[in-house]
């Protein structure tokens, strides 16, 4: 087996007899390797084959940065939920998962927040991290139900500082410890477990819904 493209040192793709191309991982497996190399097949610890080539290319490209551990911990759980419900999942679960997993560690060593806790929708939480230090919680109330209808809800993120705005209005700011890596923006409903004190219990019902009417992002 011929290495078609090193993605990065623990993850290459081949092309097999019959002409579809693998995803293959293992640690150290394209150390020192290139295009046209023959694979250690010793060192393979996983094959993925992905039918849909668009997710095949995004799941490429998402590997080119990411820790092989998340890739690992992403194949447990897809694994896990293939035996649990006894059926193929969508090839997307390989990238939606992984990207999830590699942000959520992210978020935890730096990140902005604008929270919404359950246990309570006329009152938001900004937060941010530094270096995974977070403890920077600021509640404030909203003067209205959050759940009710749409507001705006913004930070201006600078070298010095933070501020949170709510309908255009200063809420907050922060100057202590300001974070500098870049980042990125991502919006999801999370139904926290063991953690009822923060955001009041989950009642376990499904499906859960989280509504945006748009999203902005502005470079200054």
């Amino acid at each position: 087996m011929k290495i078609a493209k090193v993605i990065n040192n623990n993850v290459i793709s081949v092309v097999n007899e019959q002409g579809k191309e693998l995803v293959v991982m293992g640690r150290g497996l394209a150390f020192q390797k290139k295009s046209g190399d023959d694979v250690d097949e010793a060192r393979i610890e996983k094959v993925f084959t992905l039918d849909n080539k668009d997710v095949s290319e995004k799941f490429k490209t998402l590997l080119y940065d990411i820790p092989i551990e998340c890739m690992e911990v992403s194949e447990e759980i897809i694994s896990y939920a293939k035996l649990q419900l006894g059926k193929k999942l969508n090839d997307s679960i390989y990238v939606s998962l992984t990207d999830h997993i590699n942000f959520a560690i992210q978020r935890n060593q730096k990140g902005l927040d604008i929270e919404f806790l359950g246990k309570d929708t006329t009152k938001v939480q900004f937060n941010y991290y530094t270096n995974g230090a977070g403890n920077h919680e600021k509640i404030v109330d909203l003067g209205f139900d959050a759940a009710n209808a749409y507001h705006t809800y913004a930070f201006d993120w600078q070298p010095n500082s933070i501020k949170w705005y709510v309908d255009g209005q200063l809420k907050h700011t922060a100057t202590n410890q300001i974070p500098t890596t870049p980042g990125k923006i991502m919006m999801n409903l999370w139904n926290g477990t063991g953690v009822d004190e923060w955001l009041g219990s989950y009642n376990g019902v499904n499906p859960l819904y989280a509504h945006y009417d748009w999203v902005r992002y502005t470079k200054k």
